[in-house]
């Protein structure tokens, strides 16, 4: 099935919206339910006109620009073969967010038949680590794909007994909270990347991965040993959403662990950074 490029007109839904002027908020808005974070009086912002054709999104033209190609697959807290999950950000306001990616750069379109195979069992085992946490409830698992084209889901802690943060609002409540401690936060990402590898796959020995046709020029699959050091981090500012990255001392068997092109940044350390984020990917 051929996935259609994005319009360079309007669709008849579009056309009926009014760009510019105000909405009403319904009576049965989300404004009533008991998740919505935000009380007190609250308008509707108006429709901006539509922006056709779209612009692109990070890593849309391709593995040697998109950023978690780029990223040595040795920063991630988990990976196997054709998969790595990663911590996001530099500070956590939940018991932990992870994002789950392929090695290779697919979107959901065009991930092979035999990576969405696995797919489905790894998000319940990924699922399965998160709530391996103390005080996890559940684990959303959340898909928008709109700010880069390199698939990856977002897996989202609910806290035990918060009634509150249930739902559609959990990413918005997680703008809202207190941040973690920072040794909380390590030793969350420590457990679920030990729950994974329980499964299958490590943080620690990679096995090399076979090339696929859409990787890097130059780039040249790797097993590595490597030792972590977690006690700082520095900004990724090429993210499309700044990421926490932990230095590694790395003994390479033949070749880097990233393309030959692509050299991680220096590291410099730096103070957390939280605000200002874009919305969710």
């Amino acid at each position: 099935m051929t996935v259609p490029s994005t319009p360079h007109e309007p669709s008849a839904f579009v056309r009926r919206l009014q760009a510019g002027e105000q909405l009403p908020l319904p009576a049965d808005s989300v404004a009533d339910w008991e998740t919505f974070p935000f009380e007190g009086e609250l308008r509707v912002r108006p429709l901006q006109p539509p922006v056709l054709p779209e612009p692109a999104r990070s890593g849309e033209s391709g593995p040697e620009e998109c950023p978690t190609c780029r990223k040595p697959v040795t920063e991630a807290l988990w990976a196997d073969d054709h998969w790595r999950l990663d911590a996001v950000g530099t500070e956590s306001r939940l018991p932990a967010v992870v994002m789950l990616r392929p090695r290779g750069h697919y979107d959901l379109t065009d991930l092979p038949a035999e990576r969405a195979a696995e797919l489905g069992p790894l998000l319940q085992r990924a699922e399965r680590a998160v709530r391996s946490l103390d005080g996890v409830a559940r684990v959303h698992v959340n898909r928008w794909g709109d700010g880069a084209a390199h698939l990856h889901f977002w897996l989202l802690a609910r806290p035990a007994g918060l009634m509150q943060l249930r739902g559609t609002f959990l990413p918005v409540w997680e703008e809202l909270l207190p941040a973690l401690p920072d040794e909380e936060r390590r030793e969350a990402h420590r457990r679920i990347a030990a729950a994974l590898a329980a499964e299958g796959g490590t943080l620690a020995r990679l096995p090399p991965r076979r090339t696929e046709p859409d990787d890097p020029p130059n780039f040249a699959p790797t097993g590595l040993l490597c030792l972590y050091v977690r006690s700082d981090v520095h900004r990724d500012t090429s993210s499309p959403r700044t990421r926490a990255r932990r230095p590694s001392v790395c003994a390479s068997r033949s070749v880097p662990p990233y393309p030959a092109r692509s050299s991680p940044p220096p590291f410099s350390p730096a103070a957390p950074h939280r605000r200002p984020r874009p919305a969710p990917e």
